[in-house]
């Protein structure tokens, strides 16, 4: 029984370093996002559309 113990207690301990390392993760990844959001898109010229077309 206490091995059981130990298995659950240790299982426990590594769920939440798991959920931290998530939440971090999650918080990292949504501020890169959100800098991103006012980022000008690239300037296409028409000759450029009309290739892109050409080439379907």
């Amino acid at each position: 029984m206490m091995k059981i113990q130990t298995i659950n207690d240790q299982l426990r301990i590594d769920s939440d370093e798991f959920r931290v390392m998530a939440d971090l993760t999650w918080e990292e990844l949504s501020k890169a996002r959100t800098s991103n959001i006012g980022r000008l898109k690239r300037q296409v010229s028409p000759k450029e559309i009309s290739m892109r077309f050409l080439r379907v």
